[in-house]
């Protein structure tokens, strides 16, 4: 029951620039986005990232983790569910709901809510600075081992598994 995240961090430990993550992510970065997007059985994101990101359409049923009974900007999403409950418990249940792969593309407060059901972390730091909130990359990866990193026309792509 893998749970997955990834993020985009700029160089300046940004998570956002104008307001959105894509403006720090580069082709290599979507290209890698999408490769792990591929095999996934669920996508898991919170309310803020649902109302400022792009996701209309997904490749797999997605779970808004929110207070929030509507979020208009996912209404056209007929895969988009939103869960009103707590972040841990409803994570709990899409891993025994879904068993193979889970992946969760929220920001960094949902994320350091859920941290500790993360089996997987994907970090690309990001050659463009943001103006958004600051994550700690050395907080964010303290239990886990680096299990590659590739450096690439400046940017860094970090994969992160779990400690046992």
């Amino acid at each position: 029951m893998p749970l997955y995240a990834n993020l985009v961090i700029g160089q300046d430990g940004s998570t956002t620039r104008n307001g959105t993550s894509k403006n720090l992510s580069s082709a290599e970065d979507r290209k890698r986005f999408h490769q792990l997007r591929s095999g996934v059985e669920a996508i898991v994101i919170g309310g803020k990232t649902a109302r400022l990101e792009p996701y209309a359409q997904t490749p797999a049923p997605l779970y808004v983790i929110s207070r929030a009974r509507e979020i208009k900007e996912i209404e056209a999403n007929h895969q988009a569910k939103i869960l009103n409950q707590d972040p841990k418990l409803a994570i709990k249940e899409l891993k025994e709901k879904y068993p193979t792969k889970i992946l969760f593309e929220g920001g960094v407060e949902l994320l350091n809510e859920i941290i500790g059901l993360v089996d997987q972390l994907q970090i690309t730091i990001s050659k463009a600075t943001g103006d958004g909130q600051l994550v700690s990359f050395d907080g964010l990866t303290r239990d886990f081992v680096m299990e590659d990193k590739e450096d690439i026309d400046g940017e860094t792509f970090y994969i992160f598994r779990r400690l046992k």
